[in-house]
């Protein structure tokens, strides 16, 4: 995951996913999700994590097919209301 907006350097911006695709002394490739290739300068650009998973904020701008979350009734303050 992308952690600051580089558009200009990078093509990237906060919150950007994608799989490394190959790593060098001076650069890694990554494949955005999207399907874009961007290569980058790790010392130039250090922003760079795991991205294993992502909060709903984050991704609530996201352009995505489909989505499917886990929770419990701990995870909320209010428990959802049901009909019986």
């Amino acid at each position: 995951m992308f952690e600051k907006n580089a558009e200009a350097r990078v093509g990237v911006l906060n919150g950007y996913t994608g799989t490394v695709r190959a790593v060098a002394k001076a650069a890694i490739d990554s494949e955005l999700d999207g399907g874009r290739m961007v290569r980058f300068d790790p010392k130039a650009y250090p922003h760079l994590d795991y991205g294993w998973a992502t909060t709903t904020h984050k991704s609530q701008v996201a352009a995505i097919r489909s989505s499917s979350s886990a929770r419990s009734r701990g995870t909320t303050t209010r428990a959802p209301r049901t009909s019986r």
